[in-house]
């Protein structure tokens, strides 16, 4: 299965969430997504709205320094 990929790093809130939107909308249902941000308070934001959406967070993982991976699969249309 191919992920793809949204790098959000240098980027802060709200920015973060709306550029993810956007990438949600063009991947289809059961696809996943992998978001890299730097911004601590992305984490915590994209996060929230993903599970209030129904989407899934499959793993968020801290990758060194300031860089975390958010693994996300689209739910739904």
């Amino acid at each position: 299965m191919d992920i793809n990929k949204l790098d959000l790093r240098g980027e802060i809130c709200p920015f973060t969430l709306v550029r993810t939107k956007k990438e949600l909308k063009k991947i289809s249902s059961g696809e996943r997504l992998l978001i890299m941000v730097d911004y601590p308070a992305s984490v915590d934001e994209i996060s929230t709205w993903a599970k209030e959406a129904g989407h899934s967070i499959v793993e968020i993982k801290k990758s060194g320094g300031l860089l975390w991976e958010m693994l996300m699969e689209k739910r739904g249309g």
